[in-house]
């Protein structure tokens, strides 16, 4: 007796990463099978297991094969009644412009595209971008040393960073700019403007092996992918020193409850501006330099009470001796640090900005007489 006409196919064994992913369905959408939470309707949407099958080598396939998604809790995208699916694309300005009435679309003929995009649908608001600090991430070497294909690195590295998210099945953009640093450090930031570098934690890893992996590192390979530091330096001038620890490893734990306290700021890091112990305490105060983040520096600017004082707090500018004023163009300080109450022209070393300088030549070809060249 031969084998049935129509014989069932066996069954599927079960899937593992290294296996070749399964064909997706035809109904298959990434953007609405991912799963998600929905912030306006405060529910967990997609399809862990499916979208896990489909792309075994994301994030969020990793999440559901270590049993961190509770599966209950997630809805179907299609079964909610006002769920609007997620778009992977933004409109063009030609599709804000058509969204309008008849009326504004002649007014807007002329406009520039900004003003076709907020005028053509209220909902449509161009993104703001993102700092390059919020858009940097770098790994730094285990001995800081200069790095002899330098060159080299910083050119090929970002195709090979896209290249290492593609194998990720990951839909970040992947448009990257690399440099290296005389220490040895790549960092790598994003092109695109509004894609934060948190967006990048679950291929830090991948990215650290694919840059130790591509070049020769020796025994001095690069350390794992970290986020650049984006704090800014807070200057707290005239503390008493009769206040502050003996100890100067103390004054991070003392400053740090004291602000907390004052403004409900939490520091990251503090130090004293003048480095020179025994010159501190020749002095009835001192300053302290403290870092925070940027959203908090309004709150502390510009003046802060402490130790039931009012201290000024201004914002630290770095330099050096090769660092020349704008306003007496010297060397050696900053702008913002300049003792002159009067400004210095760098043409004829006048009291004058260097814009009010004027040709003393009554017929200068430039019209320098009468304006600014």
């Amino acid at each position: 007796m031969g084998p049935p006409p129509n014989p069932r196919p066996p069954p599927t064994p079960p899937y593992w990463p290294d296996q070749p992913p399964p064909p997706p369905r035809e109904n298959f959408d990434p953007c609405i099978h991912c799963p998600f939470y929905d912030t306006k309707l405060k529910k967990m949407f997609g399809n862990p297991e499916l979208y896990a099958k489909a792309f075994p080598h994301s994030w969020e396939a990793e999440q559901f094969r270590a049993n961190h998604y509770d599966l209950s809790i997630f809805t179907p995208a299609t079964l909610h009644q006002d769920y609007a699916p997620r778009t992977t694309s933004t409109p063009t300005y030609a599709q804000a412009a058509g969204s309008g009435q008849g009326e504004r679309k002649k007014k807007t003929r002329g406009a520039s595209a900004t003003q076709v995009a907020r005028n053509g649908n209220n909902e449509i608001r161009p993104l703001s971008s993102l700092p390059v600090g919020s858009r940097c991430f770098f790994p730094s070497r285990f001995n800081p040393a200069p790095q002899a294909l330098a060159q080299r690195i910083a050119a090929s590295f970002p195709d090979m960073a896209a290249a290492t998210l593609t194998d990720s099945n990951s839909l970040l953009p992947k448009g990257f700019i690399a440099r290296v640093t005389n220490s040895g450090a790549v960092s790598l930031t994003g092109t695109n403007p509004n894609t934060p570098r948190e967006s990048y934690t679950p291929y830090l890893d991948a990215l650290t092996r694919r840059l130790n992996q591509s070049f020769p590192v020796g025994d001095n390979p690069w350390l794992t992918f970290t986020q650049a530091p984006t704090t800014i330096q807070l200057a707290i001038q005239s503390i008493p020193t009769d206040v502050l620890p003996e100890d100067d490893d103390q004054l991070f734990t003392f400053i740090k409850n004291s602000i907390h306290n004052a403004k409900g700021v939490t520091i990251g890091s503090a130090r004293y501006l003048n480095k020179d112990r025994t010159s501190r305490l020749c002095k009835q105060a001192t300053s302290v330099v403290v870092s925070v983040k940027p959203d908090d520096v309004r709150i502390l600017l510009p003046t802060l009470f402490l130790h039931s004082k009012r201290l000024k707090v201004e914002k630290t500018t770095q330099a050096n001796r090769y660092t020349q004023c704008l306003n007496c163009y010297r060397f050696g300080h900053p702008h913002p640090r300049c003792t002159k109450k009067h400004p210095t022209c760098p043409y004829c070393a006048l009291h004058h900005t260097r814009s009010a300088h004027r040709c003393q030549n009554p017929t200068c070809l430039k019209g320098g007489d009468t304006k600014a060249v």
